[in-house]
């Protein structure tokens, strides 16, 4: 019988733990052809930034252009610029790194994510800018799979309420950022029943 060495028990076990109905849904209906939910979440998974939300819509373009909103001012946060190396931990289907890409270069953009059907989609999705470096990686936030001091930045939007451990996620951050480099992040807060869907 053949035995596993540690990393792969952990990727076993971690794979075992995933639970995202949220995902389960929308990558569903992403397959089944669904135009209005690709138009809104199929790019960016994240809720987004609406600067006037009384005046929001809840259509997929609407979605569409709050998601972007954000994208742009995590960046703003991060004080992404050209010449960066990048870590989206949660990065869902690129669309943070999507939007790096079509905005900046010279950039060495990773993307993280525990869910490989997400990645997938990414792979297909993202393609890198001339001058841009992209990647994306299968791997846990709570345990980082990078050597220390790797990045400028590293950006979480909309993720860390998934993360079992918050305060192992900051300290990874911290190890795998570059003296001076930055975090940025965004925090959604759900309704129960919202919180519940996404597998919170």
């Amino acid at each position: 019988m053949d035995t596993l060495n540690p990393a792969e028990a952990h990727n076993l076990r971690t794979r075992k733990a995933v639970n995202l109905p949220y995902f389960d849904n929308l990558l569903k209906l992403l397959h089944e052809g669904n135009a209005a939910v690709a138009q809104g979440f199929g790019r960016h998974v994240h809720w987004g930034y609406w600067e006037n939300p009384h005046q929001a819509d809840a259509t997929g373009a609407d979605f569409a252009e709050a998601a972007e909103n954000l994208s742009q001012e995590i960046c703003r946060a991060g004080q992404i610029n050209n010449g960066l190396r990048v870590l989206d931990v949660g990065c869902g289907f690129g669309g943070t790194i999507a939007h790096i890409n079509e905005h900046d270069t010279g950039m060495q953009l990773t993307g993280l994510n525990l869910d490989s059907r997400q990645l997938q989609r990414a792979r297909t999705q993202v393609v890198p800018r001339s001058g841009n470096r992209i990647e994306f990686v299968e791997g846990d936030a709570c345990k980082l799979p990078f050597a220390d001091h790797s990045f400028d930045v590293v950006l979480a939007v909309e993720c860390i309420f998934h993360f079992p451990d918050r305060e192992s996620f900051f300290r990874e951050a911290r190890r795998v950022l570059k003296p001076g480099g930055m975090l940025a992040l965004s925090v959604s807060v759900q309704p129960y029943h919202i919180a519940r869907l996404m597998g919170a």
